[in-house]
């Protein structure tokens, strides 16, 4: 019995060396490198990639570099080996991708400081190869957009953006984007609802809000305007959906942007009324007035 013993207590000995000698082995050995894959042609920054499920094809969207900004997207079709620019527009970047696939819609949303101004969502319908702008709805005027997120079980593209209040300064608004629509003129814009409490960029501390979609909440992050704090707010899809006012159709608000090329200052939002939704009850003149 204590020949058995000893024979154990060796072969574990054994054993124990052997595994010391592989782990060792493994730690010395040096991580692999990264590798290229491709080169972005001008591209500054990259904010979101986007896969396109059962495809080579991958998407990516940021802004140029140098002095002249360019909002921009790139797109892959051979898995990230090479890239093509296939969308872009002086004064902004791009900052999401969104794709829904039972739709077959791709959405990227972003922020402006020139000609992007009023013109922060753009869509895809041949997995990103060509694109098309959705101008803001009239009251929004140049408005960036600072979050967005995907609710593609409604057809619902929510979004959050920076609007200035007078002489209260910048306030979240929440916005969506119904696409439940065949025909993406009949696109509606939906207000949903100001954040007094919130403070965006346009403020001294440039804190971003954001949105975040999980099941059928809606959360949305912010800081708090008089103090360091965060906001946290939660909306069922049910709340909003009871909220949401129609404002106009993305048509509507093309037709009324090629009609007023000019950005209006943003003091002067009285002048601008949808006058399409104008005598109904949910129209843009009683949201600029709000």
């Amino acid at each position: 019995m204590k020949k058995d013993f000893v024979n154990l207590n060796k072969w574990s000995n054994v054993g124990f060396m052997l595994v010391l000698a592989v782990v060792s082995q493994v730690f010395a050995q040096s991580p692999p490198a990264w590798q290229p894959m491709g080169n972005l042609p001008g591209a500054g920054a990259v904010y979101d990639i986007l896969e396109i499920p059962n495809t080579n094809i991958i998407l990516a969207c940021g802004t140029s570099g140098g002095s002249y900004h360019y909002a921009q997207i790139f797109r892959s079709v051979d898995g990230g080996q090479s890239w093509s620019k296939v969308f872009d527009i002086y004064g902004g970047r791009f900052l999401a991708l969104h794709l829904d696939e039972a739709q077959n819609v791709i959405f990227s949303t972003g922020a402006t400081w020139a000609n992007l101004e009023s013109r922060c969502v753009v869509y895809s319908l041949d997995f990103g190869s060509t694109w098309t702008t959705v101008y803001n709805p009239p009251v929004l005027e140049e408005s960036d957009i600072e979050g967005s997120v995907l609710d593609a079980s409604n057809n619902n593209l929510y979004l959050i953006y920076n609007v200035v209040h007078g002489i209260n300064g910048y306030h979240p608004e929440l916005w969506r984007l119904n696409y439940s629509d065949p025909d993406p003129n009949n696109w509606t814009w939906e207000f949903l609802m100001i954040y007094p409490e919130g403070e965006v960029s346009g403020n001294s501390d440039n804190v971003t809000p954001t949105i975040a979609l999980k099941d059928t909440i809606l959360y949305a992050f912010m800081k708090d305007d008089q103090n360091s704090g965060l906001r946290i707010y939660t909306h069922s899809i049910n709340q909003l959906n009871s909220m949401a006012k129609a404002v106009c159709t993305v048509a509507e608000a093309k037709e009324y942007f090629n009609a007023h090329p000019i950005v209006m200052n943003k003091d002067s939002k009285n002048e601008l009324v949808n006058p399409v939704q104008e005598d109904s009850e949910n129209s843009g003149k009683s949201l600029i007035n709000r």
